[in-house]
């Protein structure tokens, strides 16, 4: 089976400098297009001061399934936090 090789783009800023490192990752095959689309936006709204990361903490402690939820599951959490339909 020949599947489409995905990459992961990581962006790292400071004041003076800036970088971004691309790998080639088996995970990046496991997330839909929205999931990815729903976590750059959760990021960005983080970095603009809009959503704040502890959410990702109070879900984990207050959720009744811990572990890595489903596609169906993560795209519904990130809809929920960035309140996006």
């Amino acid at each position: 089976m020949n599947q489409e090789k995905r990459q992961i783009a990581m962006g790292i800023a400071a004041e003076d400098e800036a970088a971004e490192l691309v790998v080639h990752s088996a995970a990046a095959n496991s997330y839909t297009e929205a999931e990815v689309a729903l976590s750059q936006l959760l990021l960005d709204q983080f970095v603009a001061g809009q959503a704040s990361p502890a959410m990702l903490t109070d879900w984990l402690h207050t959720s009744p399934n811990r572990g890595n939820p489903r596609p169906r599951q993560r795209e519904a959490l990130l809809r929920e936090w960035t309140r996006t339909a």
